[in-house]
């Protein structure tokens, strides 16, 4: 039996604003996921001082969260003393300190902020997750139709679908907090909405299946394989099980330059051989290849590395260019990998603590099926970091941050009770 007790408090316009552009974003991402680097930030003040001037007060910030992004940008602005791009590692911290503080107090402020102002998010989300998927499906299966239509370059015979795998890759994230909203919320719960999240949700599996199925985004679809799997199977009751999960995910980060050479002797080949599975498909071999000379690079200085942005500013690695075409790299496809180079085990360690810090706030959600679900994003956006994109590109962390935002939104919301059944 679902039991509802929806409050009474009705939240003034402005108390909701925030809460509709903070939904808006899932449209504006998908065709433009750089929004991602300044949108929440933007937000974030906005958010601030309608706090200030609905409530009197300001918001209470978390401060051990608040203080680790203050140890980050600082060791970052301090790597520079030591950095290959001495400028770029202080422009690295500045530009991260704009990301990053905004965030942890619009995180903040989506934990205390009335939960009837907030509704009006888990209200629009999943609309406007169907509108993003819809712009997703007609790029994919119209050769980029609406990406040319949005965007001043010629449009070319051959739609290259890797263009779009960032847009890809925020719908399939967004898409799962929708799913998961309308299935543990009150509002989406209530008898009568039945038949509307049905609808909503039976469009929402058949856009995921249609872009996983062509997008060229092998991270989105493993990303989308984690959730289902760890949201399914994964024992969150148990803190052993955390515990356990723990310790391997700092064992392999600090053993993360020597797994990145094993991972290159002994799987390249083998995955270069094959590349009609879903990891040849992926470019992995060249992936290892870049993780490969990255660890060798950063095993020369691993106590502080190389300073932020090491690999960007170094001109050649020592490589034999078996599976990439290149001696250089932006970045190493690999946050632990990139923290290694450029700050060694100082950024080993640091990289530790904030996902055990993570964990622990998922183990202590108290409802199980919210735990649940924040443990499967958190894990696919793990993954998502350790073979796809740098760990300082804006638009990433602010992907990150919203995601961390959107749980805690989440965790305000009413949800479904059952009673237990008498036999």
């Amino acid at each position: 039996m679902i039991i509802s007790n929806e409050g009474q408090y009705e939240p003034k316009l402005l108390e909701k604003l925030p809460f509709f552009l903070l939904a808006l974003m899932v449209l504006i991402g998908v065709f433009a996921p750089r929004f991602f680097a300044f949108g929440p930030e933007v937000v974030a003040l906005i958010a601030l001082f309608l706090w200030r001037f609905s409530y009197k007060s300001w918001p209470r910030v978390d401060l051990k969260l608040m203080g680790f992004m203050l140890a980050l940008c600082g060791i970052t602005a301090i790597s520079s003393f030591w950095a290959v791009d001495a400028d770029g590692a202080l422009d690295r911290a500045w530009k991260n300190a704009l990301i990053f503080f905004p965030m942890v107090i619009l995180a903040s402020m989506a934990k205390q902020w009335p939960h009837q102002a907030s509704l009006v998010f888990v209200k629009y989300l999943p609309f406007l997750c169907v509108i993003s998927g819809f712009i997703c499906v007609i790029d994919l299966y119209l050769n980029g139709a609406f990406y040319y239509l949005t965007r001043d370059v010629p449009a070319d015979n051959f739609f290259n679908r890797s263009l779009i795998n960032r847009g890809v890759n925020v719908f399939l994230l967004m898409s799962a907090f929708s799913l998961f909203t309308m299935f543990v919320t009150q509002y989406w719960c209530a008898a009568r909405r039945m038949r509307a999240r049905k609808y909503l949700c039976g469009i929402l599996v058949c856009m995921v299946l249609a872009v996983m199925y062509q997008t060229h985004s092998q991270t989105g679809q493993a990303g989308v394989m984690i959730v289902v799997f760890v949201g399914s199977f994964f024992p969150v009751a148990r803190k052993s099980f955390f515990s356990i999960l723990g310790a391997i995910l700092v064992l392999g980060i600090f053993l993360a330059p020597w797994i990145a050479q094993m991972m290159f002797e002994y799987l390249a080949d083998g995955v270069h051989a094959d590349p009609s599975t879903l990891i040849g498909q992926a470019y992995m071999a060249d992936r290892m290849e870049i993780w490969d000379y990255i660890a060798r690079k950063a095993l020369e200085n691993p106590l502080y590395g190389f300073g932020v942005e090491a690999a960007r500013a170094i001109d050649h690695f020592d490589t034999a260019m078996l599976y990439t075409s290149t001696d250089h790299i932006l970045h190493p496809h690999n946050f632990i990998l990139q923290l290694w180079i450029e700050l060694g085990v100082i950024g080993a360690f640091m990289a530790s603590v904030f996902c055990l810090y993570i964990l622990y706030a998922i183990w202590r959600i108290e409802d199980l099926n919210v735990r649940r679900f924040a443990l499967a994003i958190y894990l696919a956006i793990f993954f998502m970091a350790c073979t796809s994109y740098g760990i300082w590109q804006g638009w990433w962390l602010g992907l990150m941050g919203y995601a961390g935002v959107m749980m805690n939104i989440l965790q305000a919301q009413p949800k479904i009770k059952y009673e237990p059944r008498v036999e």
